[in-house]
């Protein structure tokens, strides 16, 4: 028996369609690259795509901290932090999770380095204990060393990506 089906026009668009559409939406373990646009301390826009770091909780860049009484914009600094360290290079990140609005939580990496680690270490993010447990002992480090945000005092609540669960 002949199983040959040939495709009509019609079928040949839907398959062009659904393999287009497949191509925009990146799945656990795709890997985007590119120069990003940081548009808070852990989350930027790369090839289009909005992502989060992965296992981490930043500040929104609104969010003010107080150190010795007075209130400074912790949360523009964390954002000015990330966007000096990473500079003009490119980055890769490998999508961990992915939520229904096509908005996804990433690994990225910076000459080979983990971003959200340097985050964590320096101070500006926190870790993300519902995500992974990978930055527990660097967060530590960095609040004993009174780095970044642990030099003030803050509310976590008031973080912008605190749910832990959605990128």
């Amino acid at each position: 028996m002949d199983t040959d089906v040939p495709l009509s026009g019609r079928s040949v668009l839907i398959v062009c369609l659904a393999v287009a559409i497949l191509a925009t939406h990146a799945e656990a373990g795709e890997i985007l690259s590119g120069r990003p646009q940081f548009v808070g301390a852990g989350r930027m826009i790369i090839s289009a795509r909005h992502l989060a770091l992965f296992g981490i909780i930043s500040p929104d860049p609104e969010l003010f901290c107080s150190e010795n009484g007075r209130p400074w914009r912790c949360g523009q600094t964390a954002q000015a932090a990330i966007e000096s360290y990473v500079g003009s290079k490119d980055i890769y990140c490998s999508i961990e999770l992915e939520n229904k609005n096509g908005d996804a939580s990433a690994t990225c990496f910076a000459d080979g380095k983990d971003v959200a680690a340097w985050m964590v270490s320096e101070g500006w993010a926190f870790s993300n204990r519902l995500q992974a447990s990978r930055y527990i002992s660097a967060e530590a480090e960095a609040k004993f060393a009174k780095r970044g945000l642990w030099r003030s005092l803050f509310n976590q609540k008031d973080f912008g990506n605190n749910d832990g669960k959605s990128p």
